[in-house]
C-alpha cells in the first residue's frame, strides 16, 4: 500500500519523460510518442499488481516470501506488464518494450523503446534519489555509457517531477 503511490508516480513521470524524447527523435528515432509514453506508464503496473497481491496474502505479516522470490519479483512482473498491454490491445512494440525489461542477459536484443524505456527507467530512479538527498547528481559515473539523449531525458524527468 504505501509503496504502489511511489512506483505509480514513478512510472507517470517516466512515460512523460519518454514521451518527450521520442518527439524530440521525430520519426529518424523509431520510436511514437504514445507509444513511448504508454510503456512508461505500464513499466510498474504488474509490480503494483503483485505487491497489492501480497499485501492480501500477508494480512499484516511482515516479511512475505524469501529473498530468492524477491529478487525474482520485479523480473517476473514485467512478464506481466507485458501480458497486461497485450489483453489491453496495445501496440504490440509496448508489450515488447516491458518484456524486454525482464530481460537481465548481457548482449540480449533489446528494441529500440526498449532501450527508452531502461534509460527513463534508470534515470527516474536517480532522479528520485536525487531529490531524497541520497545520491549527488554531480557524481559523472551515474551517467557514464548513457547515450547522448541521456540528457534531455533527465532534464525532462526534472520538469516532470510534480506529475
Amino acid at each position: 500500500r504505501r509503496l504502489a503511490p511511489y512506483l505509480w508516480a514513478h512510472s507517470e513521470r517516466c512515460a512523460m519523460a519518454a514521451r518527450q524524447v521520442a518527439a524530440a527523435a521525430g520519426p529518424e528515432g523509431g520510436i511514437e510518442p504514445f507509444d513511448a509514453f504508454l510503456a512508461g506508464l505500464l513499466q510498474n503496473v504488474g509490480l503494483i499488481v503483485s505487491l497489492r497481491i501480497m499485501d492480501q496474502a500477508a494480512q499484516g505479516e511482515a516479511g512475505l516470501g524469501s529473498d530468492v522470490f524477491l529478487a525474482q519479483l520485479a523480473r517476473d512482473t514485467r512478464r506481466l506488464c507485458a501480458s497486461i498491454a497485450r489483453e489491453w490491445k496495445f501496440p504490440d512494440t509496448v508489450a515488447q518494450a516491458l518484456l524486454e525489461q525482464g530481460e537481465l542477459r548481457r548482449g540480449a536484443a533489446v528494441s529500440p523503446l526498449g532501450r527508452l524505456l531502461r534509460m527513463t527507467d534508470y534515470l527516474g530512479k536517480v532522479r528520485m534519489l536525487v531529490e531524497q538527498g541520497l545520491l549527488d547528481e554531480a557524481d559523472a559515473s551515474l551517467f557514464d555509457g548513457l547515450p547522448a539523449e541521456a540528457t534531455a531525458c533527465y532534464a525532462a524527468l526534472t520538469t516532470n517531477r510534480d506529475g
